[in-house]
């Protein structure tokens, strides 16, 4: 929209709750956009001077027309009664339900960011829908085990299920697949050369670990990924899928198969240790 946008975060990285790949390739997108990152930067003061908002540091300072202030969510419960209904609250007044989203007065129902993570509105309308179904004397629960997540930048971020962090914590065997845009004819048509989809898959089971994207469309892409993985699916329902030409959606295609010449690779006597791409 032509305005010169900085960064400052307090982080070595920005979003390290993200695989580093997937992160580093958001990083790299919005540095060719002209957005300048200031990481590991403590904040020692906002003041406005005139029309403009300063920025103090430890080693310096920073002048801006405009100051976007953001430090996460709290349940904004303040002025609900719930004390004097006895509605037990969590830690900062996240409030405590059960799978059926009753609260600890079993007529009473919360849902939504008041009930803590993932505090996402398609998280919160599916735990209405249950909620209101056991109101009505029905058992349905939330059976959604692997959830969507996105984050709205531009390129888009999704993801769901497991990180590479996570899984090499746990000594997971796993191996990574992935599928560029620029190695789709529909990436090259919106000339997206820097954009990706990664898989992680069991090295012994095949199935999706996770499912973790960045570019165009990626909101709307994780969900291919997360249906595999709730029908408890492999890498192989995705090799054996046929996608729109031309779509990003092959990328997933091009992922899996990646995938499944790594586990070749690993199930070979010979096999060399390391990866490609």
């Amino acid at each position: 929209m032509g305005v010169e946008v900085t960064i400052v975060d307090s982080h070595a990285k920005i979003l390290s709750f993200l695989c580093a790949d997937v992160s580093g390739n958001l990083e790299t997108s919005m540095r060719h956009m002209g957005i300048q990152f200031r990481m590991h930067e403590n904040i020692q003061s906002i003041t406005r001077q005139g029309d403009k908002v300063i920025l103090k540091f430890s080693d310096g300072s920073m002048k801006s027309d405009v100051l976007l202030y953001a430090l996460g969510r709290i349940p904004n419960t303040d002025g609900l009664g719930l004390e004097a209904l006895g509605i037990q609250c969590q830690k900062r007044g996240w409030i405590e339900t059960n799978k059926h989203y009753q609260t600890n007065i079993s007529h009473i129902y919360a849902v939504g960011d008041l009930i803590g993570a993932p505090a996402l509105a398609a998280t919160g309308m599916e735990q209405g829908r249950i909620a209101a179904l056991h109101a009505c004397d029905s058992n349905e629960t939330l059976t959604s085990s692997h959830l969507p997540m996105a984050i709205y930048t531009i390129p888009e971020v999704a993801w769901v299920g497991k990180t590479s962090t996570a899984l090499d914590k746990q000594n997971h065997n796993y191996v990574a697949g992935f599928g560029f845009y620029r190695e789709t004819a529909r990436g090259q048509i919106i000339g997206d050369s820097n954009s990706m989809l990664k898989l992680l898959v069991d090295a012994q089971s095949r199935k999706i670990l996770g499912v973790h994207i960045v570019g165009e469309s990626a909101s709307e892409l994780v969900h291919i990924g997360q249906m595999v993985m709730n029908l408890n699916g492999t890498v192989d329902d995705l090799i054996c899928h046929v996608f729109n030409y031309p779509t990003l959606a092959e990328c997933y295609k091009m992922a899996a198969l990646h995938c499944s010449n790594q586990l070749k690779k690993k199930q070979s006597p010979n096999n060399a240790k390391g990866s490609y791409i």
